[in-house]
C-alpha cells in the first residue's frame, strides 16, 4: 500500500495538515451557509410571486408553482447536507494529532498484518476514488484521489510490463535478488498480491525462456565462435566486454574466459558443443599474451 519512498509525518507536519484541513472545512461551511441563505431567499421570492398572481392566470400560476417546488426541494437538500456536516470539521487536540502521527509511523506494520476486510476499511477511510488516465499492455497510469483532495499519479505495472522489466534488468546483468528489490521499490507485487522475491523473479524468467542457463549459453557460444575465428583470449575478453553478451553475475574477466575455455576443451557447456581438438591450442595463450600450458 505505502510508497517505498514514503516517510511518516512528524508532529508539526501532521498538525499543519490538520490545520489546513480545518481551514478548508471552514471555507466549505461558509459556502454551504451562503448557498442555503440564497436558496431560502429564492423560496421566499417565488412564494411571494406565486401568491401575488391572479388565480385566473392558470398557466403563470402553474409555472411559478413548479419553480417554487423545485426551489423548496433544493433548500431541503441543502439543509440536510448542512445538518450532516460538523462546523469547521472535527476539532482535534494536540494529543489527537500526536496519536495520528504515531499511527501513521506504524501504517506499514498495520497494513502488513491487517486482514483483507481491514485493508478495505483503511482504503475506504483514506481514498475518495481512483481514475484510470492511460492504459497500455505494459502498465496502467492511475490518478489516486485521497479524501483530503490530494491527487497522486501512480503507475501500476501489468504482467507483461513485469516481464519486460525482468528481461531488461537481466540483460543489464542485475542479480535476481537485486531485480526483486527494484520491482518492490516500484510497487510491483506478485500474482498473489505479495512481495516480489528472488524466487518470483526466477520463476518468471524461466517462463520467459531467459533463465540463466540461456544467458550463460549465449556467452559460451560467443566464446566458441571467437576461438574458431582465431581470436586470442585477450581479444575474446575485449570483444565480450565491449559488445557482450553481458555476464550475469559480474563483468567478464580473464579468469572467466579461461574457465569457459577449459570447460569447452573437456566437453559441451550449457548445450554448446566442445571445441574441436585442432583448436585446443588456440586458447592456451594467457590473456596477457604469455603462453600457458594447455593442460
Amino acid at each position: 500500500m505505502c510508497s517505498p519512498h514514503w516517510t511518516p509525518p512528524s508532529f508539526d507536519e501532521a498538525r499543519a495538515v490538520v490545520e489546513a484541513y480545518r481551514r478548508t472545512q471552514a471555507n466549505l461551511d461558509r459556502a454551504r451557509v451562503s448557498q442555503l441563505h440564497r436558496a431560502e431567499a429564492k423560496v421566499l421570492e417565488l412564494r411571494a410571486k406565486y401568491l401575488a398572481v391572479d388565480p385566473s392566470h392558470v398557466l403563470v400560476k402553474a409555472d411559478l408553482e413548479s419553480s417554487l417546488e423545485a426551489a423548496i426541494r433544493q433548500q431541503d437538500e441543502l439543509k440536510q447536507a448542512a445538518g450532516q456536516s460538523t462546523p469547521g470539521g472535527t476539532i482535534l487536540s494536540d494529543a489527537d494529532v500526536a496519536e495520528l502521527a504515531s499511527r501513521a509511523s506504524r501504517l506499514e506494520q498495520i497494513w502488513a498484518v491487517a486482514t483483507n476486510e481491514e485493508r478495505k476499511q483503511i482504503l475506504q477511510a483514506v481514498l475518495h476514488k481512483v481514475v484510470i488516465s492511460q492504459m497500455t499492455n505494459e502498465w496502467i497510469d492511475l490518478n489516486v484521489i485521497w479524501r483530503g483532495g490530494f491527487v497522486e499519479a501512480v503507475r501500476a505495472v501489468r504482467p507483461r510490463g513485469i516481464d519486460m522489466l525482468i528481461a531488461k534488468l537481466r540483460e543489464e546483468g542485475k542479480p535476481d535478488i537485486q531485480i526483486a528489490q527494484i520491482l518492490r521499490q516500484d510497487g510491483v507485487q506478485s500474482r498473489a498480491g505479495g512481495l516480489v522475491t528472488r524466487n518470483t523473479v526466477v520463476a518468471r524468467a524461466k517462463r520467459l525462456g531467459i533463465a540463466h542457463k540461456q544467458t550463460w549459453r549465449r556467452g559460451v557460444l560467443r566464446i566458441r565462435e571467437l576461438v574458431l575465428e582465431g581470436r586470442s583470449p585477450t581479444e575474446i575478453l575485449r570483444e565480450l566486454q565491449e559488445n557482450g553478451p553481458r555476464h550475469y553475475r559480474r563483468g567478464w574477466t580473464a579468469s572467466t574466459v579461461h574457465e569457459y575455455l577449459r570447460q569447452l576443451r573437456r566437453g559441451p557447456v550449457h548445450g554448446v558443443p566442445p571445441l574441436p581438438a585442432r583448436d585446443q591450442a588456440t586458447d592456451s595463450r594467457g590473456v596477457d599474451g604469455d603462453q600457458r600450458p594447455a593442460g
